[in-house]
């Protein structure tokens, strides 16, 4: 369950503020001396995507264990 809120939330962030986990790794690395420079737009779409897939796969795994669940119940209930 830990793991699943810990990609739903890095799912969320990718989807909605890509550019700022570029950002923070740029932040990061010019700690250390290394030059960067801004967020390129296509890093930018491109990790929005990454965000996009994980939504779906975490919806269709979702979907798949409420149906499993339903069934069981009704297999139960009857």
């Amino acid at each position: 369950m830990g793991v699943e809120r810990i990609t739903s939330a890095f799912r969320s962030l990718l989807s909605m503020a890509a550019s700022l986990v570029v950002t923070g790794v740029f932040d990061v690395l010019g700690l250390f001396g290394v030059a960067t420079g801004t967020v390129p737009l296509a890093v930018d779409l491109a990790l929005r995507g990454v965000g996009l897939v994980l939504f779906a796969a975490l919806l269709a795994r979702n979907r798949r264990e409420s149906e499993a669940t339903q069934r069981a119940d009704a297999k139960h209930s009857a």
